[in-house]
């Protein structure tokens, strides 16, 4: 008997799918090749249940941001150039986030980049289900946490 997890072998609609989206989905600029890219597919869809047919897979897989699954895959692996890559993206999105919660200046600049180096372990720990559906992004991940941050009752120190 082996010991750890049992790899599952990318179905036909996966790798349909994996060579004709590799390039678009920029993969390639964070060292994924396409087997690599069909084995993060393969995960988000057994992580999603069954799907029924190859058709229902390959709609499934259609409405992934497929961009933003490989950039969280590439920064969550810890690739220097997926986060400035992120960095480059989404940062004065956040800061003007954690702006609106903090009100000024220092203290949104502060907390955005406690966010941009605290992110990396906390897309590890992410749901995996809420990871793998296609509503998940980066960005959108870190405002959820802006948002619950931002929910919290102020304490007084």
């Amino acid at each position: 008997p082996t010991s750890g997890p049992i790899e599952e072998r990318p179905s036909a609609a996966v790798e349909e799918f994996a060579r004709q989206h590799y390039v678009s989905s920029g993969a390639q600029q964070f060292g994924i090749d396409q087997a690599a890219f069909a084995a993060v597919l393969t995960q988000v869809v057994l992580q999603t249940g069954p799907l029924g047919d190859d058709a229902a897979e390959m709609r499934f897989l259609t409405s992934l941001r497929v961009d933003e699954l490989v950039l969280a895959r590439a920064c969550a692996d810890g690739n220097e150039r997926a986060w400035e890559t992120f960095l480059t993206r989404y940062r004065n999105t956040l800061y003007e986030s954690a702006y609106k919660i903090a009100r000024t200046e220092s203290a949104a600049r502060s907390l955005a980049d406690s966010l941009c180096f605290g992110v990396e372990f906390a897309i590890d720990a992410f749901d995996a289900k809420v990871r793998a559906s296609a509503k998940f992004s980066p960005v959108g991940f870190i405002f959820h946490i802006i948002r619950r941050i931002g929910k919290q009752p102020k304490r007084r120190l």
